[in-house]
């Protein structure tokens, strides 16, 4: 086959229809209504946001085939796979690394396919689509193209003598499935279900009720909470509020049936709460805040009670978010995840390359000692 690419600027300028016929049931991230809400709420979109849509809209023959969510970089910031470091070297070189080019999420990183399109046909589309990336980048004077959070599959049809496969993990957890959770806790090695327990019965002597709701269970207030636990906890750490106000506005009132909240109360009043979006069959942890300081308050509300909520909905997966070596005695487990990068500089691209072997070893070490001390009795 022969496909065409078209490079197009804004989601809206993208059929809703068409784009979620190619979009995995799986991830919501990638649903037309919430990466066009990081654009209608002013999230991405401007060179200042450092996202600038470049969306690839993949044709045969006239007919739209797929699609390949795609940005215009002009930093590093909101990715979580990190190449400041390779920033720093092409500056010190007097190698231009910005803009770049960077198909991932915004903000959020969520695991997934990153070609949208049949699967029967994705080793074909990714191929054409692979050779236009790279034509395109010299074309445009682009430094790199970054591949984010991919799955294995893709990883692997990316990467040849030109795309580097880079590997990195986060902590993740997967339902047995487990009947209850008591009998997940039993799985659990004793040092584990010992301290979960204790958490948890610090946590509800605290607190009045802690509850998960979904969509239109959360009331105006509940979601109000919600945005300012959000714009509190990143004033705390002194990140970026990537995320606007617009945002939360649009997007509780079209992506209800995505989104749920934990909660914690007292006297009637929401003191923390965490969000997550979810499917039938995964749930991503993205945000959380307290108005408190109550000791395993996080861990309730973005580990033990969503975990529970998942045993009970039959839910398979979990992503909790980057990093976070303490979910792994909570019950999480040491995942893989992959990426795919591509250098235009030849010298870079070299030292890029030497960084990343070096890298895959010391990980893969470290994997293997993550997974040694896991939580479960016996590694499932």
């Amino acid at each position: 086959m022969t496909y065409d690419f078209q490079i197009v600027g804004s989601l809206s300028d993208i059929n809703k229809a068409q784009w979620n016929a190619f979009c995995p049931q799986d991830n919501p991230f990638l649903e037309y209504d919430f990466l066009n809400t990081l654009e209608r709420s002013q999230c991405v979109g401007s060179i200042e946001s450092g996202w600038v849509p470049q969306h690839i809209v993949i044709q045969d023959q006239k007919e739209v085939v797929g699609f390949f969510p795609l940005y215009e970089k002009y930093d590093s910031y909101g990715e979580y796979i990190f190449d400041w470091g390779w920033a720093h070297a092409a500056r010190s070189a007097g190698i231009e690394y910005y803009p770049k080019l960077v198909s991932a999420i915004p903000f959020t990183p969520v695991t997934g396919t990153r070609v949208l399109c049949a699967p029967e046909h994705k080793a074909a589309v990714t191929e054409a689509l692979r050779g236009f990336l790279l034509q395109h980048m010299t074309t445009k004077n682009y430094s790199s193209a970054h591949i984010l959070f991919c799955t294995q599959e893709e990883q692997t049809l990316w990467a040849n003598e030109q795309f580097m496969p880079r590997m990195s993990h986060q902590f993740h957890w997967k339902n047995k499935p487990w009947a209850t959770y008591s009998d997940f806790l039993k799985d659990l090695r004793s040092p584990a279900r010992k301290q979960i327990r204790k958490e948890r019965e610090f946590v509800y002597s605290k607190c009045d009720k802690i509850i998960m709701k979904t969509g239109e269970e959360i009331d105006a207030k509940e979601w109000s909470c919600i945005q300012e636990l959000y714009l509190q906890t990143i004033g705390e750490k002194g990140a970026i509020p990537y995320l606007t106000r617009s945002f939360f506005k649009i997007i509780k009132d079209i992506f209800a049936h995505r989104i749920a909240c934990s909660f914690a109360y007292l006297h009637g009043k929401v003191i923390a709460g965490a969000l997550f979006y979810y499917t039938d069959n995964r749930l991503f942890g993205r945000y959380w805040g307290s108005f408190y300081d109550v000791p395993f308050l996080h861990f309730e509300l973005c580990y033990h009670k969503p975990i529970e909520w998942c045993i009970e909905k039959g839910i398979k997966h979990f992503e909790a978010g980057a990093q976070g070596i303490h979910k792994l005695k909570r019950g999480l487990q040491a995942t893989n995840c992959y990426s795919a990068h591509y250098i235009v500089h030849s010298a870079l691209a070299e030292g890029v390359n030497r960084f990343i072997e070096h890298e895959k070893s010391l990980l893969e070490k470290n994997l293997k000692q993550l997974n040694k001390h896991g939580p479960f009795k016996q590694q499932k």
